[in-house]
């Protein structure tokens, strides 16, 4: 029978103990932490032609949060079980807007971290230029009628 001395000994012992721990770690862990299938919550990481474009979700402004210099558009804490209709308004007036369907079945379950998993849509939109001159914004001014010309007459 071979013998081992004390050295290989207190290695083996440390080695077991870190490997205990890690286990328990890992299992309270999974046990405070709620399961990420369970979440009714995702995001969408829209990639757009144009940087910091605007986007409403459904007819309704939303938080964006902007990536790579402003071409990739992230929406947070959406309804994951919901199809969400986006319009991206571009901030160049020489592009026309788009819009974006996300159904349900886009969400995906995506590796953040080691041990961390959370829902995301991915969609690409490309923004098509406009044909001629940029529409001029209509002022305020034109709308309204001038009171200086009233009172002359």
């Amino acid at each position: 029978m071979k013998r081992f001395n004390r050295k290989q000994t207190t290695t083996l012992l440390a080695l077991f103990l870190l490997s205990l721990f890690a286990g328990l770690n890992q299992a309270i862990a999974q046990e405070e932490g709620e399961n990420p299938r369970n979440s009714p919550y995702g995001a969408i990481h829209l990639k757009v032609n144009t940087a910091y474009a605007s986007c409403t979700i459904n007819g309704d402004p939303c938080d964006t949060e902007y990536l790579n210099d402003g071409l990739t558009i992230v929406l947070r804490k959406l309804d994951r079980k919901a199809t969400h209709k986006i319009l991206i308004q571009a901030t160049m007036d020489n592009m026309h807007d788009g819009k974006v369907s996300v159904k349900p079945r886009d969400f995906k379950l995506k590796r953040i971290t080691k041990g961390v998993r959370a829902w995301q849509a991915h969609k690409k939109l490309r923004l098509k230029k406009r044909r001629g001159p940029a529409p001029e914004p209509k002022a305020e001014e034109d709308q309204a009628p001038k009171e200086d010309e009233e009172e002359l007459d």
